[in-house]
């Protein structure tokens, strides 16, 4: 998904703009895949290791809600 959202983004924001869209592309989603573990983690700690499975499940249809072109 995160290969075909970068090459979609042309398409999107046009010649100008796309390597900055690019950018804070790649920026979220390292800043994503530092931060979304330590949460879930933090959050299985307070509660049960249930919460593991569950947490990526949810923010896979957040992303998947947020896109735009369905």
């Amino acid at each position: 998904m995160y290969p075909c959202a970068m090459q979609d983004t042309l398409l999107h924001f046009g010649r100008t703009f796309s390597k900055i869209a690019i950018g804070y592309q790649m920026g979220m989603a390292n800043i994503g895949y530092t931060v979304i573990p330590l949460i879930i983690g933090a959050i299985s700690g307070a509660t049960t290791l249930w919460i593991i499975p569950i947490g990526p499940f949810v923010f896979l249809c957040g992303f998947i809600f947020s896109m735009k072109s369905w």
